[in-house]
């Protein structure tokens, strides 16, 4: 405990932030509603890192925090949750070197059970409300050298359905949740032009080719479902009502989710 107030008043007078070393990216899935849904957490540059706090916020109409389970945090971790959101506190005992994990690993999955159809984005609170020490750390990483990370965080999508909905796609899709969307890809991974869609939307794949292609409304609608092997994608969209809707992309090698609006 000594070792853990020492850090910590010792970050509270860092003043250096250094440009975004640490990525934190949050996966996507589709779910039927009355299941529960855990997103891996991946991240890159975790290296020499001495501390780590973060709070994932969601949608409290849709998703309720359940639990965090895999966690790969070195040393030891604190869990803490409130009002429905999920905090880490974590602090290494190597307060020289502080601890390292290779890039591409999962860090830990938040789990959420559901409350009724729609679409959740999941993202991290840059500033953790709670225990007043808590609240004096409004970005969340420090390294070895005691300089607060800047972060750059990809938010994750959760989707939920209807289970009825789910059954009438049944033996034309694969389960959302298989091992390969659970892998998130960059979301440059696909463009959609135009920015504001009126008639189509277009879908083009930069490093990737489509598998699976999902039209969502933000309620939770599946408006559309198929499948291509074709890299370039033109979907027609003059049927939709104007608003903001979600494309769920699944590939040979993972999933991402953009989002566009409809003029």
């Amino acid at each position: 405990m000594k070792q853990v107030i020492g850090l910590i008043s010792i970050c509270l007078f860092c003043s250096t932030l250094l440009s975004a070393q640490l990525s934190i990216s949050i996966e996507s899935q589709s779910v039927k509603l009355g299941d529960e849904v855990c997103l891996e957490v991946m991240v890159e540059g975790f290296q020499n890192i001495l501390s780590f706090q973060a709070e994932f916020i969601q949608d409290d109409s849709l998703l309720t925090f359940s639990r965090f389970i895999h966690s790969n945090f070195p040393d030891s971790l604190w869990e803490d949750t409130y009002a429905h959101d999920a905090r880490i506190a974590w602090i290494s005992n190597d307060l020289i070197n502080g601890s390292s994990i290779e890039d591409s690993t999962s860090l830990i999955s938040v789990c959420y059970t559901t409350n009724k159809t729609g679409v959740s984005p999941i993202s991290i609170f840059h500033k953790p409300t709670g225990p007043l020490w808590f609240q004096f750390l409004p970005l969340e990483v420090y390294n070895s050298e005691e300089q607060l990370l800047e972060v750059a965080i990809q938010e994750g999508v959760v989707i939920i359905e209807e289970p009825a909905a789910a059954k009438e796609t049944e033996g034309v899709e694969e389960n959302l949740t298989t091992s390969t969307s659970n892998v998130l890809l960059p979301k440059y991974s696909f463009q959609l032009f135009p920015n504001l869609v009126v008639d189509y939307l277009k879908i083009i794949g930069t490093d990737h080719t489509a598998k699976d292609i999902h039209l969502y409304g933000m309620d939770g609608h599946l408006y559309q479902h198929f499948q291509t092997t074709n890299k370039e994608v033109r979907i027609q969209t003059n049927h939709l009502a104007k608003g903001s809707y979600l494309v769920y992309i699944r590939t040979d090698l993972g999933s991402v989710t953009r989002k566009f609006v409809k003029m």
